[in-house]
């Protein structure tokens, strides 16, 4: 589904991404860990157009996307939930969770794809009417990954979903990526909870200072000696 090949991204003289390859097979869940600044979200802004490629190749489905416009490649099946959330609080839930409409490729099935993200996130249903700045931080969370779902995309990148929730908040976030997944949806997920993301996905990239370090699966979610070294900077 996505390939990444010695990808460099840079932010002026300064490299965020350095020689970065990845791969994420259709159906996966991949995740992609790391502390602050090691360039994980960068590596996303690449792959949706929003940061420019210096060097190296970006395909989705063996086609590149290098150079091509961001809302493209969102037609092409690419959907992004950026840290932070981003949606627009004076907005009613349910005009937000329209956005989505926007990257759509097919207006058929619309209607059961908005059955299918209410069932998965009941609070875009309960609270429809009420102006999205008015939910919970999870809530909010819940609402901008339905809004994305509802663009019908092969390939979901979310980019640190779990900030500032509470811990069993995170435990039905999981949940419900894992149904996600389970559905065909392709996901490459930007984290900073290493350990339930190496437990989640088919397998983990640590990355550090631009550059992956090493792969986990989730046999390695025990490992915290291995997994801390990684984290911080050391190759495994």
């Amino acid at each position: 589904m996505l390939e990444i090949r010695d990808l460099e991204v840079r932010y002026g003289a300064v490299p965020a991404v350095r020689g970065l390859t990845i791969e994420v097979n259709e159906g996966e869940i991949v995740g992609l860990i790391g502390p602050n600044g090691a360039g994980k979200s960068t590596t996303l802004l690449a792959v949706m157009g929003a940061a420019r490629v210096r060097r190296g190749e970006i395909r989705v489905r063996g086609s590149s996307i290098v150079g091509a416009r961001t809302e493209d490649i969102a037609r092409s099946g690419v959907s992004l939930v950026p840290e932070g959330r981003h949606i627009f609080p004076h907005l009613t839930v349910d005009e937000n969770l329209r956005l989505g409409l926007v990257g759509r490729r097919d207006r058929d099935g619309v209607r059961a794809g908005l059955d299918w993200v209410h069932g998965l996130f009941p609070v875009v249903g309960e609270f429809r009417h009420r102006p999205a700045g008015a939910l919970s931080g999870g809530q909010q969370q819940q609402l901008a990954i339905a809004r994305s779902l509802l663009a019908d995309p092969e390939l979901l990148l979310l980019d640190e979903p779990s900030l500032g929730l509470a811990p069993s908040i995170v435990g039905d976030l999981w949940d419900t990526l894992g149904e996600i997944g389970q559905r065909g949806v392709t996901i490459l997920l930007v984290e900073q909870r290493a350990q339930i993301t190496i437990e989640l996905a088919a397998r983990t990239y640590v990355m550090h200072n631009g550059e992956i370090r090493t792969s986990l699966t989730p046999a390695d979610a025990g490992d915290t000696d291995r997994i801390a070294a990684a984290y911080f900077g050391a190759k495994a």
